[in-house]
């Protein structure tokens, strides 16, 4: 199996990962600031969420917690996702066209890496959305 690693990444996966990482690296390049801005608006820039992080700090006295140091993190995440998949497109069809097993793996490792970062910043995403819903359901509930 292995020693046709070659052949079936060439015939089966470097299209498709070529495809698949150059859509989603633009797409992510793309979106990042619309995404950042509007979480720090909608999100960071809220009474809701100091009042959130002040409860945070007083439990957690001797740390000093960032107020916008969750959108540091989701911004970095996203702009290496970006670069990451972008690398990744570009190496399939430059390191990819070798045909050697080294190529094969080393191009199929970094899709990987690539969709594993992307998960990543999808579940960052979610966890800033998920403080966002909470505000608005406090202000929904009148409090």
């Amino acid at each position: 199996m292995w020693n046709n690693l070659p052949e079936f990444y060439a015939a089966n996966l470097r299209n498709c990962l070529f495809t698949g990482l150059l859509t989603i690296g633009t797409f992510i390049f793309a979106v990042k600031t619309f995404i950042v801005i509007k979480l720090k608006e909608d999100v960071f820039d809220t009474e809701y969420y100091r009042q959130r992080r002040q409860k945070h700090q007083k439990l957690s006295p001797n740390k000093e917690i960032s107020h916008y140091g969750p959108l540091k993190n989701l911004t970095a995440v996203l702009f290496y996702a970006s670069v990451l998949s972008l690398t990744s497109a570009v190496l399939q069809v430059t390191v990819g066209l070798i045909g050697s097993m080294w190529s094969a793996i080393v191009c199929i490792l970094f899709a990987l890496a690539s969709i594993t970062l992307l998960f990543i910043s999808m579940v960052l995403v979610k966890i800033n959305l998920n403080v966002w819903l909470e505000d608005l359901e406090h202000r929904a509930n009148g409090a």
